[in-house]
């Protein structure tokens, strides 16, 4: 009985150690891909947002963009 409690009870240490492990790699794979988020979503938001401003100054709509005075603000 003793011997199949010793086998028992590796095999659970073993498990646990593999769900500690699998756990951490988790934790370091969603750490990775949060700090690319960060570091890349305003990059890419900056980027977009310019080309659709430089689009859209071209077709009239945003053409008075940065030049507006103050009679025209209060129309």
């Amino acid at each position: 009985m003793k011997k199949e409690d010793d086998i028992l009870e590796k095999e659970y240490t073993v498990m646990t150690m593999i769900r500690i492990r699998l756990k951490n790699d988790r934790l370091l794979i969603c750490f990775i891909l949060n700090s690319l988020l960060n570091n890349l979503l305003p990059t890419i938001g900056i980027i977009i947002v310019t080309f659709w401003i430089k689009s859209n100054r071209n077709t009239g709509k945003l053409k008075n963009i940065g030049n507006w005075s103050s009679e025209q603000c209060h129309k």
